[in-house]
C-alpha cells in the first residue's frame, strides 16, 4: 500500500483528545547499471558547451529502508547520500524523517522535521493561565505543545523556510492549493465527524530564492477542534517536504525527485501494527483515516511526479524568478532538438523505464530489466544472452 511519510496520525486525534479532556478536568539496481549510465553521462558532459555545470545524469531510484525501526521503505536516487528515520518522542508522537543530496550537495531534498511539535491555538483557558501565543507548553501526553494560531499549508511552509531554511528567503510564488485541500478534506472531515471532532486541512507550497540558491516547500497541515462550543484546539504539519539547489537548472529536476520519493513511501506493516498497538489509541477509524490520507497525498506527488518527468529528462526548466509560472509549458520540439545536440545528448524511450537522457555518441540505444542504458552503431543488441531491446530515439 502505498503511503506518504508523515507525523504518525495516531498522533493527531489522539493527542487532541488527550488535550481536551486534561482542559475539562481543569529497489536495488546492479553496479554495472551505474556503471554504463555514468559512462554515457560522463560521454555527453565532455562535449556540453554553454554552461558552468553539466546536467545531472539520469537518475536511477533504489530503494532505502528506515534504519532506526524498519518502519517504512521509499525509493531514492542511487548513490545520493541519505540519512533519517522514525524519529519517536513517545509511541504516539512519532515523524518519519528523510534527508538526500546528491555527493557535492548540488540539490538537497528533505521530507518532514522532527523538530515539529503539536500545536493548540490560543483560548481562554490558556488566557486565563497566563500563556501567551509563541510560548512551549506541556501537553497532558507528557509531549511539547506551541501556542500558535492556525497556520494554512502555505503560511506554515513560509514560516518553516524563515526559521530553519533562510531568514532572508525571497519568496518568488506558490500559494494555497485548492484542488489538493479539497481533496484531503475529502478524507479529514468524515473521520473527524466519525470521532465526534470537527477537523479540516490545508494543503499549501511556496517557492524561495536564497542567494544564489532556489528552493521549494511544500506543507500540509490539520487541526481538529470541537465540533461546537468552546475547547481546545489543536492542528499538526501533518507533512512538510522540499528541495534547495545550487542551479537553476536542476529545479525540475528536484521537483521531480521529491514527489517521486515521497509517492514510493510505505509503511512496513509490522511496524505500523506494532506501533498502534503501543499507543493504545488508535481506533479502526483513526487508521482508516490515515491510510486515506496518506493515499490522497501520495496520489497527488505521483501525478505530479508524472507531469516533471518528461521536463526532468528533456531539461525543461522552471523559471523561479518570475514565480515559477512556467514550470509546466512545454518547450517547441525544434528548439529542443537544438539544444540536445548542442549539449552531445538526445533522448530515448522505453515502455518500462520511460524517458532517460544519453550520450548521441551511437545510433542505436537498448536496455534491459536492470534498467542498464548500452548504444551500438548498428541495430544489432549488445548480446543475444541478456534480453535486450531497442529504445526509440527522439
Amino acid at each position: 500500500m502505498n503511503t506518504l511519510p508523515v507525523r504518525f496520525f495516531g498522533l493527531l486525534l489522539t493527542l487532541h483528545f488527550l488535550m481536551f479532556e486534561f482542559a475539562c478536568a481543569v529497489g536495488e539496481t546492479p553496479a554495472a547499471s551505474a556503471a554504463q549510465s555514468t559512462e554515457l553521462h560522463n560521454s555527453a558532459s565532455a562535449r556540453a558547451t554553454g554552461q558552468s555545470k553539466p546536467p545531472l545524469p539520469v537518475v536511477i531510484f533504489t530503494t532505502w529502508r528506515d534504519p532506526r525501526e524498519g518502519a517504512f521503505t521509499l525509493s531514492v536516487p542511487e548513490g545520493w547520500q541519505v540519512n533519517g528515520g522514525a524519529m519517536r518522542r513517545s509511541a504516539v508522537d512519532i515523524t518519519h524523517v528523510v534527508r538526500a543530496a546528491t555527493p557535492d550537495s548540488r540539490v538537497q531534498i528533505f521530507i518532514n522535521d522532527a523538530d515539529i511539535v503539536a500545536h493548540e491555538v490560543p483560548n481562554q483557558l490558556t488566557a486565563m493561565a497566563g500563556v501567551r501565543e509563541g510560548q512551549m507548553t506541556k501537553g497532558a501526553w507528557g509531549g511539547p505543545v506551541l501556542l500558535e494560531r492556525f497556520r494554512t499549508g502555505s503560511q506554515f511552509a513560509e514560516e518553516y523556510v524563515q526559521k530553519k531554511i533562510c531568514p532572508r528567503a525571497e519568496f518568488t510564488g506558490g500559494g494555497d492549493l485548492p484542488n489538493e485541500t479539497r481533496q484531503m478534506n475529502a478524507q479529514v472531515v468524515p473521520y473527524g465527524r466519525s470521532m465526534g471532532s470537527s477537523a479540516g486541512s490545508s494543503v499549501g507550497e511556496v517557492y524561495f530564492r536564497c542567494g544564489g540558491d532556489l528552493g521549494y516547500v511544500t506543507a500540509t497541515t490539520v487541526y481538529t477542534a470541537p465540533p461546537s462550543g468552546q475547547g481546545v484546539t489543536m492542528w499538526f504539519v501533518y507533512q512538510i517536504s522540499g528541495f534547495a539547489v545550487k542551479k537553476s537548472v536542476d529545479a525540475t529536476f528536484a521537483m521531480y525527485v521529491v514527489h517521486t520519493m515521497t509517492s514510493s513511501f510505505r509503511f512496513d506493516p509490522q511496524w505500523e501494527a506494532r506501533s498502534e498497538r503501543e499507543a493504545q489509541a488508535l481506533t479502526s477509524s483513526v487508521t482508516n483515516m490515515q491510510h486515506a490520507m496518506a493515499a490522497s497525498l501520495a496520489q497527488q506527488a505521483a501525478n505530479r511526479a508524472a507531469q516533471e518527468r518528461s521536463s526532468v529528462v528533456h531539461g525543461n526548466n522552471i523559471d523561479v524568478m518570475s514565480g515559477w509560472e512556467a514550470r509546466n509549458k512545454v518547450r517547441d520540439a525544434a528548439a529542443q532538438r537544438d539544444s540536445e545536440v548542442r549539449r552531445g545528448v538526445t533522448t530515448t524511450d522505453d515502455p518500462v523505464w520511460g524517458s532517460r537522457t544519453v550520450s548521441n555518441n551511437y545510433n542505436h540505444y537498448w536496455t534491459r530489466a536492470d534498467g542498464s542504458i548500452m548504444g551500438t552503431t548498428t541495430d544489432t543488441p549488445p548480446d543475444y544472452s541478456n534480453g535486450w531491446r531497442m529504445m526509440t530515439t527522439h
